[in-house]
């Protein structure tokens, strides 16, 4: 079996052999509720005009599906994901040296002060 190809004209477009297909990675908000990590599903064209106006109703298909998947959410279920995000974001977000907001973390010989102002940039 052949290996998805990008394709150019959408994000969600891809070709294995002939064959236009639709794939989606599931968002990281309801990957470990979701039950599988992308949604890939063949277009069933092998025209590339034709797989670009499928992809397009396929991608606002897919987000509907994902935004109904976060609807039906337990609360136990979100009690997780704030869990698993704020972990996530503690473990990511440190306080800037002059102590006036908040920076994502990197290696110290990755972060360069701009002049007087208190930002950072990152190599």
């Amino acid at each position: 079996m052949r290996t998805l190809e990008k394709m150019s004209g959408h994000t969600r477009l891809y070709r294995r052999g002939a064959v236009y297909y639709h794939r989606a990675v599931v968002p990281q908000d309801i990957v470990a509720t979701y039950g599988k990590r992308e949604e890939t599903f063949s277009l069933r064209t092998r025209d590339h005009a034709e797989a670009l106006r499928r992809v397009r109703i396929e991608a606002v298909r897919v987000d509907r599906k994902f935004d109904e998947h976060r609807l039906r959410l337990t609360p136990a279920q979100i009690a997780t994901i704030k869990a698993t995000y704020l972990h996530q974001d503690a473990n990511t977000i440190r306080t800037c040296p002059t102590g006036s907001h908040r920076v994502l973390a990197a290696p110290p010989n990755q972060i360069k002060p701009r002049k007087e102002y208190c930002r950072y940039t990152y190599n």
